[in-house]
């Protein structure tokens, strides 16, 4: 694989200020830090090799839920987040 010619960054948002509703559920999720990622290389031979030659091996973001987030839910306009972390799904008209 040749690194150099790997294009797999994405973009940031700028930066993540405003605390996770999660956090006030108590325990929560383990919120995922974000240096943390899933190497696409497989073969340890060709890491090696890269890691000696100077390159980073190209990697993918760990999904996961974040510590903090870019937007305040609690301004969304018909505040979905809080029935569906509280487990109030919305129902069907009708039903």
């Amino acid at each position: 694989m040749n690194y150099n010619e790997v294009e797999i960054q994405i973009p940031s948002l700028g930066p993540a200020k405003i605390p996770s509703p999660l956090q006030k559920l108590g325990a929560g999720p383990g919120f995922v830090p974000n240096d943390h990622s899933i190497l696409i290389e497989t073969q340890a031979g060709k890491m090696v090799n890269a890691v000696r030659d100077g390159l980073t091996p190209p990697s993918f973001e760990l999904a996961g839920p974040r510590s903090h987030i870019y937007f305040d839910p609690y301004k969304l306009r018909y505040h979905w987040h809080r029935r569906f972390i509280f487990g109030f799904f919305p129902r069907a008209p009708g039903c």
